[in-house]
């Protein structure tokens, strides 16, 4: 029902009453009323408060409706809020990750990997904590000799985990395994994303170097 027509049914409802009311006062001082009429004069007095109760139900109905309303579009502002943080579009959000890189290199700083003393292929790890992985990373023949991305070439790329502290075991032929424990940083960044980046490490309960070679990539050399 239309806010105009309830009004409009509303007032109607109320002048009906009041009419009625006044008949029925008329009658009792001896103006008759004639049995139809007196019995329409009842009936709208009688059910007036049945009619308030159905005509409030359908007021608090339409006020409900409202209400419903609000809150739905303060829920669709807020989700647009949320997608939208501080200017970023998380729908299309592509954040970059910190890496880690080790190195594994003889007294001299040669690349073991690289002169065939350590096979990639032999090399496992362990860790601390579930998923523990890595990459091989092979040299970039593209590269030219001195670009930063040489820096890499014939390293192994470990999985971060999702946590403050995690230890790594890595397994070579012919070699002690080493033993690497890592802190690292809880970082937040746009779109409720978080990452832990490395902080500090050290090579069989050594401190060693922890070296951020660019933005959020890091670099540990291991020397055998």
């Amino acid at each position: 029902m239309k806010s105009q027509n309830l009004s409009d049914f509303v007032f109607e409802i109320i002048k009906k009453k009041e009419n009625a009311k006044l008949l029925l006062g008329a009658h009792r001082k001896g103006q008759c009323l004639s049995p139809p009429a007196l019995l329409i004069a009842q009936t709208v007095v009688v059910h007036f408060d049945a009619t308030k109760i159905k005509i409030q139900y359908l007021v608090d109905k339409r006020i409900m409706k409202k209400v419903f309303v609000i809150i739905l579009m303060g829920f669709l502002v807020f989700s647009c809020l949320s997608d939208d943080d501080d200017g970023i579009d998380c729908k299309l959000f592509d954040p970059a990750f910190p890496s880690l890189y080790i190195r594994i290199v003889d007294a001299t700083g040669v690349n073991l990997i690289e002169n065939g003393t350590i096979d990639s292929e032999n090399i496992t790890v362990q860790g601390d904590f579930a998923n523990a992985g890595f990459r091989f990373v092979p040299a970039d023949e593209f590269a030219v000799p001195d670009a930063d991305i040489r820096e890499f070439d014939n390293s192994l790329n470990l999985y971060i985990p999702n946590e403050s502290s995690f230890q790594y075991s890595i397994n070579l032929d012919d070699f002690e395994t080493i033993n690497l424990g890592f802190n690292a940083e809880l970082t937040r960044i746009p779109c409720d994303i978080t990452y832990f980046t490395p902080t500090s490490v050290t090579f069989n309960e050594e401190p060693i170097e922890l070296t951020e070679m660019s933005s959020l990539q890091l670099l540990v050399i291991i020397e055998l």
